[in-house]
């Protein structure tokens, strides 16, 4: 999945972008609070295993992200 597409996903579930780097982006779940760090580079895929990172430190299920 591109980071492009999973950042729209992510807004879907109700997650916003805090800041931005040079290079990345931290985005935040409204909901817990909880955060993590995006690659600005949109047009690149995310590797599986950062995104399973990813939904883990937002605290978003795998059937949750699938949903959307």
């Amino acid at each position: 999945m591109k980071y492009a597409e999973l950042k729209r996903r992510l807004t879907q579930l109700g997650c916003r972008k805090v800041k931005e780097g040079a290079r990345h982006e931290i985005w935040e779940r409204v909901s817990t609070g909880a955060t993590t760090l995006l690659s600005r580079h949109d047009s690149q895929e995310s590797p599986p295993g950062t995104l399973a990172n990813i939904l883990k430190q937002l605290g978003i299920s795998r059937d949750e992200f699938g949903h959307v």
